[in-house]
């Protein structure tokens, strides 16, 4: 049962109108009737009120039993995190609101919700969910910031109100939101766990920066293809950074055991052929897309669970299934859906992306 239809009882009930039960508030009678209908569910800071009207405890209102309420966010935890595997945005999106109206003040649940009013997938042109929902997203901000004390979380709400203050013209603002998070790289989770356990356990040691070492070059080739894609000015500059990462992927996993960096991999080489064939040169194009083609194919027909052998990371296992993926496409068909808006390279490569569409 929702919220709203909770309060609709509860009302209902205590032989109050919606209008009365607005005055009580501090709000219209259109609010109440918007909660009833499920349209949109009460602040966290009404929830006291609310109780305190109805005479019940805060648990009465929502009808959560702790153990139920625990259950169904653990359940919806795990059902958001395969939708993002799995590209299913909009079932994503419209699952989020679902629970959130059910257990508004969980700030677990508000973290997942703020996500997606932000990259809201129904309209993915302009406007975007950072404006189209912009007055929320300042509001579930400034709950997260006054009320939760779990960091975690509370970085998310700064993440997203970095974006709202720049959007609204207030840099200096974002900046200052910017300098609250950690100063360096190292002040992360997984780095204080590496420097406890070099001091504590050589086993816990070993793993912990075998992982770290993946997870580190990852970020680096992200860092490395960006710089490519958003700072390099010529396409011969591109060229030559898109370089370097594939380097870094082949220096990394020696034995060929890419793993997610089939990814990488396929994409960066595609990025590469799309360059090689506007300068010109056809057969360099041609060698990068059927090895960008290959590689994303690599990637589709990754087990779930994939364990390293280069020396580096040897042991260390890849959960593939917490990939959030942005599209439900495999990535081989988004390659090939990605050359063929250009109609001159899919005229000219045709027979090569005729071979990777079977």
């Amino acid at each position: 049962m929702s919220i709203g239809t909770t309060i609709k009882r509860l009302r209902r009930e205590k032989n109050l109108t919606q209008e009365q039960l607005a005055d009580y508030l501090g709000i219209t009678s259109r609010a109440i009737s918007g909660w009833e209908c499920d349209r949109s569910a009460p602040d966290i800071s009404q929830l006291p009120i609310l109780a305190s009207v109805f005479n019940v405890s805060a648990d009465v209102l929502l009808e959560i039993e702790g153990g139920k309420r625990e259950e169904d966010i653990h359940a919806f935890l795990s059902e958001y995190d395969r939708l993002s595997h799995e590209g299913k945005q909009k079932e994503k999106f419209d699952r989020t609101l679902d629970i959130y109206k059910k257990y508004p003040n969980d700030f677990r649940i508000i973290e997942k919700y703020l996500y997606e009013l932000f990259n809201d997938p129904n309209d993915p042109h302009s406007p975007l969910g950072e404006e189209v929902h912009k007055e929320e997203l300042y509001k579930l901000c400034g709950e997260i910031l006054d009320r939760c004390t779990e960091q975690k979380i509370r970085y998310s709400a700064m993440d997203v109100l970095t974006v709202l203050y720049l959007n609204d013209g207030m840099q200096k603002k974002a900046e200052e939101i910017c300098e609250n998070f950690p100063e360096s790289y190292d002040d992360t989770a997984n780095e204080c766990l590496e420097q406890l356990y070099i001091r504590s356990d050589s086993e816990k040691y070993e793993a912990c920066i075998k992982r770290n070492i993946r997870v580190c070059s990852e970020f680096l080739i992200n860092k490395i293809r960006n710089f490519g894609t958003f700072a390099a000015k010529t396409n011969d500059d591109k060229i030559s950074v898109y370089q370097k990462c594939l380097s870094l992927i082949e220096l990394m996993n020696e034995d060929g055991d890419y793993g997610f960096a089939h990814y990488h991999y396929g994409h960066i080489s595609c990025l590469l052929a799309k360059l090689y064939y506007q300068s010109g040169d056809i057969p360099r194009a041609e060698l990068f897309l059927k090895q960008g083609l290959t590689h994303s194919k690599k990637y589709d027909e990754l087990p779930e669970k994939f364990c390293h052998t280069s020396v580096l990371m040897r042991g260390d296992v890849e959960d593939l299934g917490e990939v959030s993926n942005t599209i439900p496409l495999s990535r081989l068909e988004y390659e090939v859906g990605e050359i063929e808006k250009d109609a001159g390279m899919m005229t000219t490569f045709d027979d090569i992306l005729t071979s990777f569409r079977r």
